[in-house]
Parts: C-alpha cells; structure tokens; sequence
C-alpha cells in the first residue's frame, strides 16, 4: 500500500510506546515542506521517510516537533528542506493549511488574543490594521504616545503649553490660530482624547476644564479669510522679486 502522505492524507495513525495503544491525529502535509505535517491544533509532525538499516525498505518515522517561543510569544518551529533549515510561525502554517484565504489577506490574528492558542478555529486571515486595532483592543499591544507617534502634530512641551491656555480660558479658535492647528484638534487635546498622558501625569489634579465655544462665528472665518489674503499676497511678492533677480542674471 502506498504512503498516504505521498497522497497528502488529512490522517495518520501514530504509535505512543507509553501509551501502547493506536492513537489516530488529524493533520495536514506542509505544501512548502513535504516531509512535516501539522494537526489543527498546531502540532507539527516531522514525517521523513528513511531506509532500513540494511539498506531495504523505506520506513516513515512520525517525530512531534518541539516548539519555541520568540520575543513576542509567537509560537515558532524549526523545519528541514533540502538541507537547509528555517523558522516559521506555526499559527500562519495552521491557518494556510486549513483556513482559506480567498482576498489573499497578509496577515494571520489569534481571535482570543491567546498565541498559544493555535486551533485553526481561534485563527481568522486579516488585514495588517485589523490586527493591531485588534491587539490594542485585547491589550496585547499599547500605542505609541507622544512624540513618538508618527501621527503626532505637536510637541509634549506644545501640549503642555496648550493645556495650560487651555486652563486660562482661551477658546480653540483663540489656541488653534497660535500653533497654526485646527481648532478640532485643540478640542480634542481639551476633551482629553488627544495627549492624555499629559492631562493624567502633569494636570491630574484639575477638576474642572473651562469649556470652549463650538461656533465658528463671522469673525473667526473673516480673519482666516485675512490671513489666507496676506499668505497669498507675501507669495505673490516672494514670485516678483524672483523674476526680478532673474532678470537681472540675463546677459545683455
């Protein structure tokens, strides 16, 4: 009878010497490495066929692999091909062996947040924003504050300085105009959505934050309007002087 692994079998009995009884496990061939299967829960079975000591006969030799954890705690397995070994995730060799992929999604997330918990039924393929929204919705992962984020618009000590006009009752538009930002974002830094690691570490004790008004009246767009007039105006004699200078470089 031929080797059903040669027919990428979804089963094959394993002998436990301890035990002395046929345990069945199911499990799928490794396409990227024929002589390694996993079971889906994450067990990775090494599967190489050998030759007898006399030199007849071929034998499989069916060997549980040891797993390793990475920094992060990823569940990590050593695999053997033409000589040559390399380190691959178990959670992604369970989910591309029984998880389809039809948007050939990049990533491979652990549903409960557990990365021990390789059962292909605790595996979804995502998208790279799905996952880290997901670890920082589970506590897996903490954003970045500050100044190292790279989304950041401001410094701490901006921040800091714009909290304390906060305090003093200076309205967003007031705020926003003197660190060219838009008022949104001040209302945000007020409502402490945005650097709040300042509001808790160096503002904690204020109870009450002075509230700012959410109009922008007739005043506030006229003097956005004078300013936009005034840029446009500096640019357009930035340009003269240019050509002028130009002009000048022109040989006779």
């Amino acid at each position: 009878m031929d080797n059903p692994l040669l027919k990428n079998a979804l089963s094959l009995i394993l002998y436990y010497s301890s035990s002395q009884r046929k345990k069945e496990i199911n499990m799928k061939q490794i396409k990227e490495y024929p002589n390694y299967s996993i079971t889906e829960d994450g067990r990775v079975i090494s599967t190489q066929r050998v030759a007898g000591r006399s030199g007849k006969g071929i034998s499989t030799i069916c060997k549980e692999l040891s797993i390793m954890h990475n920094k992060t705690g990823y569940c990590m397995v050593n695999l053997t091909k033409e000589k040559k070994s390399k380190t691959r995730y178990v959670h992604r060799l369970v989910a591309q062996a029984y998880l389809e992929n039809k948007n050939n999604l990049p990533q491979v997330n652990h549903k409960d947040g557990n990365k021990d918990n390789n059962h292909y039924t605790n595996l979804e393929w995502c998208t790279s924003l799905h996952n880290n929204l997901h670890a920082l919705e589970k506590g897996l992962r903490t954003g970045l504050k500050g100044e190292t984020n790279s989304q950041a618009k401001i410094t701490e000590l901006e921040a800091i300085e714009i909290i304390k006009l906060i305090l003093k009752g200076l309205s967003n538009i007031e705020i926003a105009d003197m660190f060219d930002l838009h008022d949104r974002y001040v209302s945000l830094i007020r409502g402490k959505k945005r650097w709040t690691y300042i509001w808790e570490k160096e503002f904690h004790s204020v109870e009450d934050v002075p509230t700012s008004c959410r109009i922008r009246t007739k005043a506030f767009n006229a003097q956005r309007l004078s300013k936009a007039l005034k840029d446009e105006e500096a640019s357009r004699v930035d340009s003269s002087e240019s050509k002028r200078e130009d002009s000048k470089r022109v040989e006779p």
